[in-house]
C-alpha cells in the first residue's frame, strides 16, 4: 500500500516520524524535562521517595516521549505510568505505546512498576475513566505528574483546551502535584508556527486527512488564557529548537508543488521525500487539497516562502517552544511558589 502522500491523503501518523526524525525538539525536552523534575525534586515537590510516581500520559502517541522525559530521572521506586492517546496505531490493542512501555520496562531503560494504555478522547471530560485500571478504579486526584506533550494542537477549539485543563488540574492532579506541557509557540514571523497557522488552518477536506482543521493558534498563549479563566495556576519557560531539511535544489522544491511528482521523487531522492513529509507536518493538509487551493494559502505559495527561509537558516527552521506548568487550583501558596522556583531554576541551569 502506497504512502497517503502519494495517494493525495494525509495522514498524520505517516509523517509524524519524518519530523521526529529531523527535529532536535524531542532531545531538548527531554533534556529539558530532566533539569525540570531534578529541580522540583530539590525543592520536595512529588518525589516522595516512598511509592512509584503516579505518571498521566495524555496524547501518549507511541510513548517514547513519555520514556524519554522519565529516563534521565534517578527515582529509586520507579515510574507507574498511564497513558491515552486518541489514535489506534498509538493506543489500540498491539498498539505502540504499549509495545514501547513493555520494551522499556523488560528492558531496564525506565523502572516501570506498572503501565496501562487506553485509547481515548482526551478532550472529552473522561480522563479519570481513561486513566482508570482493574486494580486502580478510581484515580481520581490520585497523579503525582501529567505529561499533555505537544497535543494540544489536536484540539478542534477552545472549548477542548479548557476541558482538558480542568480535568487535569480538578480531576487528576493531587494537592500537591504538577501538570508539565510543551506546546510550540508563535512569537516571531516565519518560525514553525508561523508556517503552521498561515498556511495549515486552511485545511478544510476532512475526507484526505485524518487531523481535522486546526483552530488553536500559538497553543502556549491558549493555554495561559484558559488557565487564567479557569483559576488554574500556570507558570511557563520558553526555549527553541530546530527542523532540519537536507541541501535541496531548486528543482526539487519545484517538484514539492506538483503532487503527481511526488512518486517519482519518493523513487528516486528518498532524503527529499522525508523533508517532503516535514514540510506537510507542518501543515496537516492532504496534497489533493492543498495543491487545489490557488490563493495566497496554497501549496505553491507555502514552498516559496517556507524554502526561502529555510535557505536563509541554512537549512533549518526554527520552533520556539514553551514549557507550562500547572497546579491544581487548590494547591497551597507554598507549594505554588516552589513550582515556580523550579522552573526558574530549570530557566537558570539550561
Amino acid at each position: 500500500m502506497t504512502d497517503a502522500l502519494l495517494r493525495g491523503e494525509y495522514l498524520y501518523e505517516e509523517v509524524y516520524p519524518a519530523f521526529k526524525e529531523g527535529t532536535d525538539e524531542k532531545k531538548k525536552t527531554a533534556q529539558l524535562n530532566w533539569i525540570f523534575l531534578k529541580c522540583l525534586a530539590e525543592a520536595g515537590v512529588g518525589f516522595s521517595e516512598q511509592a512509584p510516581l503516579k505518571i498521566a500520559d495524555i496524547g501518549c502517541g507511541p510513548a517514547d516521549t513519555v520514556i524519554n522525559y522519565l529516563k534521565g530521572v534517578d527515582y529509586r521506586p520507579g515510574f507507574s505510568i498511564r497513558a491515552v492517546d486518541f489514535l489506534a496505531d498509538y493506543a489500540g490493542p498491539g498498539g505502540k505505546a504499549a509495545a514501547n512501555l513493555s520494551a522499556a520496562q523488560h528492558s531496564g531503560t525506565l523502572k516501570i512498576e506498572a503501565y496501562s494504555v487506553r485509547q481515548g478522547n482526551a478532550f472529552g471530560g473522561r480522563l479519570t475513566e481513561l486513566l482508570a485500571t482493574q486494580e486502580d478504579p478510581e484515580p481520581r486526584n490520585s497523579f503525582d505528574f501529567s505529561f499533555l506533550s505537544h497535543m494540544m494542537y489536536h484540539a478542534h477549539a477552545q472549548a477542548d483546551i479548557d476541558t482538558v485543563l480542568r480535568d487535569v488540574a480538578y480531576n487528576i492532579l493531587n494537592q500537591e502535584a504538577a501538570g508539565i506541557l510543551y506546546h510550540v509557540a508563535s512569537r516571531t514571523p516565519r518560525t514553525f508556527q508561523y508556517f503552521r497557522d498561515r498556511y495549515g488552518s486552511r485545511a478544510d477536506n476532512t475526507r484526505l486527512t485524518d487531523t481535522p482543521t486546526m483552530d488553536i493558534h500559538n497553543p502556549p498563549a491558549v493555554i495561559e488564557e484558559s488557565c487564567r479563566r479557569n483559576r488554574i495556576p500556570c507558570f511557563h519557560l520558553d526555549f527553541s529548537a530546530q527542523l532540519f531539511f537536507h541541501s535541496l535544489a531548486p528543482e526539487t522544491w519545484q517538484a514539492f508543488k506538483n503532487p503527481a511528482r511526488y512518486a517519482a521523487l519518493a523513487e528516486s531522492d528518498p532524503q527529499a521525500y522525508e523533508d517532503l513529509k516535514r514540510l506537510y507536518f507542518i501543515v496537516q493538509r492532504s496534497p489533493t487539497e492543498f495543491a487545489q487551493d490557488s490563493s495566497r494559502t496554497g501549496l505553491s505559495d507555502y514552498i516559496d516562502e517556507i524554502s526561502e527561509e529555510i535557505g536563509k537558516n541554512q537549512g533549518s527552521l526554527l520552533l520556539e517552544e514553551t514549557l507550562q506548568t500547572i497546579c491544581p487550583p487548590e494547591a497551597s501558596s507554598a507549594f505554588q511558589r516552589k513550582v515556580e522556583s523550579a522552573l526558574e531554576t530549570t530557566r537558570e541551569r539550561s
